[in-house]
């Protein structure tokens, strides 16, 4: 499960979406605390192809980057080659290489 605003629709192809996606269970209040501030996840990011019906593990972002990673603001470079976001945890502006 995640939040509709940690994904994003390719404009490229309308069938695929990319979501980071929470390693953890979220439960109970988790989704308020996240919301105020008072909890952070450790995301992966996936990509979703809506016509195949077929999802793939794009990134594990805590194990390739040695820290977790809560993702916000995602958005796609015009290419669709780098997907660019920031880590809630400590607002720091990532890039990732989505043709590795």
């Amino acid at each position: 499960m995640t939040l509709p605003e940690k994904c994003l629709w390719s404009l490229k192809n309308k069938n695929i979406i990319y979501c980071a996606v929470p390693k953890q269970f979220l439960e109970g209040n988790s989704l308020a605390l996240w919301y105020k501030g008072l909890s952070f996840w450790s995301d992966d990011i996936w990509k979703y192809d809506t016509k195949s019906n077929t999802s793939s593990l794009i990134e594990n972002l805590g194990s390739d980057s040695g820290q977790s990673i809560d993702v916000i603001k995602p958005i796609l470079s015009d290419s669709e080659r780098y997907l660019i976001f920031i880590n809630k945890t400590d607002n720091t502006l990532w890039s990732l290489d989505l043709t590795k």
